[in-house]
């Protein structure tokens, strides 16, 4: 009997920590939390600074969005000891955007991580490594003057695993985003 169930519970534990693949869609979030669902569970993260900037750069305008944390809330095991700080930056790029369309309602959709016809790298997420992140999506859910309110989401290749061994990880964060002039694209 002992070992019948000694055998179940090894099972449940693999089960959790291999297969199990939390869903954040029944997620409630909550502001100024970056939320990384990997395979292995939900982590949360407190955002530290969240800044966008709309400007000119060469023949395109640049909407850069960027958030930071140093503080993490919720880790999973594999990242428990050695955390240390992230980031994660979107760039839009585009022909024409002004400032007083980024309202409530905006949304917008950056697929890909690099684009050579837009000047190279246009996302970057940092964990332990550089990396793009792809289908990402940002949408702007309040505006009060120079502060935006945005839900973004995106994937990345696992924070612990970059030989791309596991299934994506999705990144999703709502928090309020300050006018920052200094906040430009970091990677081309």
């Amino acid at each position: 009997m002992k070992i019948i169930l000694l055998f179940v519970i090894i099972c449940v534990n693999f089960f959790n920590r291999f297969c199990f693949q939390p869903n954040v869609d029944k997620v409630m979030f909550r502001e100024n939390i970056l939320y990384i669902e990997r395979f292995n569970g939900l982590e949360e993260y407190e955002i530290g600074n969240a800044y966008w900037n709309l400007y000119q750069d060469k023949s395109k305008i640049n909407l850069c969005i960027y958030l930071d944390s140093n503080k993490g809330i919720k880790l999973n095991e594999d990242l428990a000891d050695i955390f240390q700080m992230l980031h994660w930056e979107l760039n839009l790029v585009v022909k024409f955007l002004k400032e007083d369309q980024l309202n409530k309602g905006y949304n917008v959709k950056i697929p890909n991580s690099y684009d050579e016809g837009l000047g190279g790298w246009i996302t970057n997420f940092y964990y332990f490594e550089h990396e793009g992140s792809e289908n990402n999506q940002i949408e702007i859910l309040e505006r009060k003057n120079d502060k935006l309110l945005i839900k973004i989401t995106g994937e990345i290749i696992d924070v612990n695993y970059y030989d791309d061994s596991k299934p994506k990880s999705k990144l999703t964060a709502i928090t309020w985003f300050t006018k920052n002039t200094k906040n430009l694209r970091s990677m081309q």
